[in-house]
């Protein structure tokens, strides 16, 4: 007997970055629980993710791109369910007392209010 599972395509694109993000996480625990929390959460409002890399560069080029996003965010009238930080996060020295300015001041949370997952890259 043939089974044919009907599923639309916005559902097959959640359940691959799903299945994907748990494969790509080594089957890590909290990875797994992350993408559990997400498929609960998400149900039919949508789930809207943004990704960008190499992003780190503290100047008017990442502050284009962060202006960028809080503007979708705000078109979209929700916060991003999560922010795919792609590697080349932050570029030169970087301490905690510099974490609130290179990172708080371009991604505010009244608009990007969501995870950022962050892939360390080669910087």
């Amino acid at each position: 007997m043939i089974h044919r599972l009907r599923m639309t395509r916005r559902d097959a694109l959640k359940t691959t970055l799903l299945f994907s993000s748990g494969v790509l996480g080594g089957m890590n625990p909290l990875a797994v629980d992350a993408a559990d929390e997400l498929r609960r959460t998400t149900g039919r409002g949508g789930l809207h993710v943004l990704a960008l890399g190499d992003f780190g560069t503290n100047n008017a080029k990442q502050r284009q791109v962060a202006d960028a996003m809080v503007g979708l965010a705000g078109k979209l009238g929700v916060s991003p369910t999560a922010v795919l930080a792609l590697g080349d996060n932050f570029y030169g020295h970087l301490s905690p007392e510099t974490i609130p300015s290179r990172f708080g001041g371009y991604y505010p949370k009244e608009t990007l209010d969501c995870p950022f997952y962050a892939v360390l890259g080669n910087q």
